[in-house]
This record gives C-alpha cells, structure tokens and sequence, in this order.
C-alpha cells in the first residue's frame, strides 16, 4: 500500500518521490522490519522498527541478476555450432495374415499388405494412415507355374514410391501370409537401404525370401544412384494429350497429299 506519512520513510532516497512509497511489515529473527518499495524507480530497502528514530536515507539496494550463462554470438568464432537434423527411424512391425487382421494401430502407422495371387484381400483396421496391397508369390525362382507371381520391379517401386510418401510415420506393418518369408525380406531391404537398424531382424526370420530382399534392394540402388529414374517413371505412366483438332486435320492433309 502507499504510503502517505510524511518524513523521510515516504520519500525515496534515489528518485526522491514522495506518495508513491509502499511498505510491509516483515519478522526478521526478533525484531520487526519495515521494507519499502518506491513503485516509481522500484528501488527498495529495510528499516528496523528500532532504528526508525534515527533513522539515514539508505544506499540503493542493488539486484543481483541470475547466474546465467554468456550470451552465445550467431557467428563468427564464438558461434553456437548448428545442432544436426536428426531423423528418427520408424519401428517395422512384421506379421502375418491372422495378427494383422486383429491388430489395431495407434499414432501414425502405415501398412504394407502382401497376399497370394487371386486370394481375398486381407481385412485391415481403418485406423491406418496409409495401406498398400501387393500380391506376389512366395518363390525365389521364375515358376512355370501358371498361378505364380514373381516380384517383379513393379513391386519394389510400389513399395518405395509409397514409404517416401510417408517419411514421419511411427510404424510400419508389414504383414504376408505366415510373416516368416516375404514380410522380412521387404523389412530388411528397407532397413538395408534407408540405414535403419537392423537389429535381430535376420536371426528372429531366417527363413527370409531371398530373392524379394536383393530385388529390392537393387531397384532402391537404382533409384539412389540415378534420382531421375523415378521422374522419368512417372512420366511415361502419365497420359498422353490428345492431338487437337487442328493438329488432326494437318495429319488427314498431310496423308492425303492435299
């Protein structure tokens, strides 16, 4: 509260204002102090009760500012060095068709779906962010076999294509019919290509497709080595404009001689 009295109590030693003085009342050990505070300059300072007779303008009670570390410059030598973008790896969640079925995502999780040639569409939860279907055999060879699919470098661009489009998931499934052949092979090529850890991944499956691994791991190199491998990929999948009418009548003119 301010203080009204007259004398020096009410009137700040530094900014000599009077009426703008607010004080308290503290309990330090035995005896009472007066602390009060100047809310035009904010100095402060204490008087004990006692000393109120004879009482002395104060020094300026100086503030210590907090113990905090020097100021970092934005460049030059003493330059705080850059902290290095740090990409986490997703965790590679591998299953087969029964699991699948009954599991439940939680956060952002994408799913890679692989069945059998002409088998039902496996049902998958709604909660995923993404799923892709694919469906290749389980072989390791070229089968005469007039049912059986090879992966073949339509699969591995899928599977790329569709990781790259989803770069900041949390999960990724991926499932076949038992989980023990093509699941691991494609997560091991994923790992083997983007760097992620492999961990005991190969002794937990080791009966590994190995033909669906080196497949895609050597289109992954491709696409590493050359980056236009993609955009030209894309570009002979997109549609051709169709000629315009003036352009097909120069064609007709120019077949017919006239």
């Amino acid at each position: 509260m301010p203080d009204s009295s007259a004398g020096p109590l009410s009137r700040c030693p530094v900014c000599g204002r009077s009426g703008l003085v607010g004080k308290e009342r503290l309990i330090a050990g035995a005896s009472a102090v007066t602390v009060y505070k100047c809310h035009g300059c904010d100095n402060s300072w204490r008087v004990r009760d006692e000393d109120r007779a004879s009482f002395e303008l104060p020094e300026r009670e100086t503030r210590t500012p907090p113990n905090r570390p020097p100021r970092k410059l934005a460049s030059g030598a003493g330059a705080r060095p850059a902290a290095k973008a740090t990409t986490r790896s997703p965790r590679i969640v591998i299953m087969g068709i029964s699991r699948a079925e009954a599991y439940q995502p939680h956060g952002a999780e994408i799913c890679i779906s692989i069945s059998d040639p002409k088998s039902r569409p496996v049902r998958l939860s709604n909660d995923f962010t993404a799923v892709l279907r694919l469906s290749f055999s389980d072989i390791a060879v070229p089968s005469i076999l007039p049912f059986d699919v090879l992966f073949a470098p339509e699969h591995a661009h899928e599977i790329l294509d569709f990781v790259d489009r989803w770069p900041g998931v949390e999960r990724i499934v991926i499932h076949c019919a038992a989980g023990l052949s093509r699941s691991p092979a494609v997560s091991m090529a994923l790992c083997e290509l983007r760097q992620w850890p492999l961990g005991k991944m190969e002794a937990e499956y080791p009966l590994w497709n190995p033909w669906v691994r080196s497949e895609l791991v050597r289109i992954g190199r491709e696409r590493q080595s050359s980056p236009r491998t993609r955009a030209s990929r894309s570009k002979n999948t997109t549609a051709k404009p169709r000629p315009t009418a003036s352009r097909a009548k120069r064609r007709t003119k120019k077949r017919t001689g006239r």
